[in-house]
């Protein structure tokens, strides 16, 4: 685990709900579906992931992501 996160490069992610902290970026795709956590261009502060949505990569605080479900673990 990098940085010491929760989540390591390649993990699949959802944005939690109940701590998600709106931004301008949500407008962009920021959140919605599942991302995966990427290397970041440059080294984050600890408790930050580098995300990649499908519309669209952003960093993101840890305590606002949960893990994927299961189904998208395998081959999503």
């Amino acid at each position: 685990m990098e940085g010491g996160t929760m989540f390591s490069v390649d993990d699949k992610v959802i944005k939690n709900p109940v701590t998600w902290q709106w931004r301008e970026h949500d407008f962009r795709g920021r959140g919605e579906g599942v991302g995966v956590i990427i290397d970041p261009p440059f080294g984050l502060c600890d408790g930050s992931v580098y995300v990649a949505w499908p519309l669209g990569h952003s960093f993101e605080k840890v305590e606002q992501l949960l893990p994927a479900p299961t189904e998208y673990s395998d081959g999503a």
